[in-house]
This record gives structure tokens, C-alpha cells and sequence, in this order.
């Protein structure tokens, strides 16, 4: 019996593991189309520093700009994907919780 129930477990996905990896498949989509939707220095900036892990130094040096520029970029960057982002992340946090509570 033991052997069977985990075999079962083993064959299916749980819905909560369904659902979570929807919200990131979800969330990562639209993080990839708000970071598309970045004017293009800032885009630049922000992708040397998120996916490519180049600090503020390197970024300055691989695009001839200063570390000011370079952070000025940075800041924008965040708060326009927070704010592209704020509505979809509220409705994921709500389905979320009415999910697990």
C-alpha cells in the first residue's frame, strides 16, 4: 500500500505544485515583457546587472557611461518595473493566499 501511494505521488503533480509553477511561468513572463518594454540604455543597464551579475563598476566600464549614470539607469529600471509589474504581482499575492488559507 505504502509502495502504491508513493508511486501515485510520484506520477502526479499536487495542485500546489501545479499552481506555483503557473505563477512563475506567469511571472516571469511578464517580468521578461516589462523588462522588453525598458527604454534601451536602461535595459541594457539593468540586464548587464540582473542576469549577467556585472556590478555597478563593470557596467560603467562595458558601456563608457559613469557608475552615476549607471545607478541613475538602475533606479529607473526598478521603479518602472514596479510599477508594470504592481498589478499583476497584487493579483498573484491574492490568489496565492485565498489558494493556501
Amino acid at each position: 500500500n505504502v509502495d502504491i501511494e508513493h508511486a501515485l505521488n510520484a506520477c502526479f503533480i499536487s495542485e500546489k505544485e501545479l499552481f506555483e509553477e503557473y505563477i512563475a511561468s506567469e511571472l516571469e513572463e511578464k517580468i521578461s515583457s516589462a523588462v522588453a518594454s525598458l527604454p534601451d540604455e536602461c535595459r541594457r543597464v539593468f540586464r548587464l546587472s540582473r542576469y549577467e551579475n556585472k556590478s555597478y563598476p563593470e557596467i560603467s566600464e562595458i558601456l563608457h557611461i559613469s557608475v552615476n549614470t549607471v545607478k541613475y539607469h538602475m533606479k529607473n529600471a526598478l521603479s518602472l518595473l514596479r510599477v508594470e509589474l504592481q498589478d499583476y504581482l497584487s493579483v498573484a499575492l491574492i490568489a496565492y493566499s485565498s489558494f493556501y488559507f
